[in-house]
């Protein structure tokens, strides 16, 4: 009986490490998407009383992502959680490479 229960637990522990990778993943986009506007917005900008609406819009985006994944990351194991996750990030990351776009700058985002 001993056989089965390490196998149950083997495959538990292997399930959580791969939750723990995708949110490790979303974790990172977010950080890279972050670092991108705060790039593109020093290239522009000299003062942050400068600096549009949008770029403060996106950065409580992406800190209220972080948020409601550390809140929700029981719910990471489900596809529906991952899927919404991934669209919500691929907007973000749509509208930071739009502002760059306007600039006549392609800003490569791997996230998507």
């Amino acid at each position: 009986m001993k056989v089965t229960e390490d196998k149950f637990q083997d495959k538990d522990q292997t399930k959580a490490d791969v939750n723990a990778d995708i949110l490790s993943n979303f974790f990172r986009c977010l950080t890279m998407l972050e670092k991108t506007l705060e790039r593109l917005a020093r290239q522009r900008w000299y003062d942050k009383n400068k600096y549009p609406q949008i770029y403060f819009d996106l950065l409580f985006a992406i800190a209220w992502t972080r948020t409601w994944i550390e809140e929700h990351k029981i719910y990471s194991d489900l596809q529906i959680f991952q899927d919404s996750l991934a669209m919500f990030i691929t907007t973000i990351a749509d509208k930071v490479s739009l502002r760059s776009m306007e600039r006549n700058r392609f800003i490569l985002l791997t996230c998507s």
